[in-house]
């Protein structure tokens, strides 16, 4: 099986896990069969509305126990980076200036 092959999972939430308001059932299922089994997983959206506790709180509600440091989003994504980075050297290097 493919779930023993690996440590780690990366599992896309919208469209994937859920659609709308309404879970998928099969995922739902096979995102608690990895958790069971102690799997790494991340949770990934490109939806970048919501932090991250909020989306935790949501997956739980629709039956799969998520941990805010399970979930990435392209909002929380890019500011980790940035935060790594030296912002205003990025944004001059682009010839934009935090005067404009």
């Amino acid at each position: 099986m493919f779930s023993e092959q690996s440590g780690a999972f990366l599992v896309g939430l919208s469209g994937v896990v859920y659609l709308g308001d309404g879970a998928l059932s099969e995922a739902v299922e096979s995102v608690n069969r990895l958790s069971e089994r102690d799997k790494e997983l991340r949770l990934l959206t490109n939806d970048p509305r919501f932090q991250r506790q909020t989306i935790a709180n949501r997956l739980r509600k629709r039956r799969i126990d998520a941990e805010e440091d399970e979930i990435i989003t392209s909002g929380w994504a890019t500011a980790n980076h940035l935060g790594q980075q030296d912002v205003t050297t990025l944004l001059e290097r682009e010839n934009y200036s935090l005067d404009d």
